[in-house]
């Protein structure tokens, strides 16, 4: 076996493409996990033998759709701030499973919620690194 002493980096276009990819993959996932969340609270209210309870629905809905715009123009912040969010939704999703009567809905609720927190985490992870390196190559072709 050889090890290759060849320690020649790829080119920093590459680099930002293979993250650029990356993220916008993990948009994409993020706002299918985001419109999966409020479909499952909006038919969870259609389908409650209680009937439909509109102030339950929008308590649920309303801290999420804050972000759509912020998702839609890919902000970096937008994801992070999500994150935080999501967390209420989780623990949530927890209680539900890990309670006396676990419903599908808690179930779908704790996986839609955790896909969707790691989507969001990675895309601000990927959209910063993006970031991160467009800065230092700029300072180091205005230094040289």
């Amino acid at each position: 076996m050889t090890i290759s002493t060849d320690n020649t980096e790829p080119p920093i276009t590459h680099i930002i493409s293979t993250l650029q990819y990356k993220a916008r993959i993990g948009h994409r996932l993020t706002l299918v996990f985001y419109i999966m969340l409020l479909t499952l609270f909006s038919v969870h209210q259609w389908l409650r033998p209680e009937g439909i309870s509109l102030l339950q629905w929008t308590v649920q809905c309303l801290p999420l759709l804050l972000f759509w715009f912020g998702l839609r123009v890919q902000r970096r912040r937008t994801y992070l701030w999500l994150c935080f969010v999501i967390l209420l939704y989780f623990i949530k999703g927890v209680e539900g499973v890990m309670g006396l009567s676990p419903d599908l809905f808690d179930s779908v609720l704790l996986i839609a919620s955790t896909s969707l927190f790691v989507t969001s985490m990675m895309t601000a992870r990927w959209l910063l690194l993006i970031e991160k390196i467009k800065f230092e190559h700029r300072q180091n072709t205005h230094s040289q």
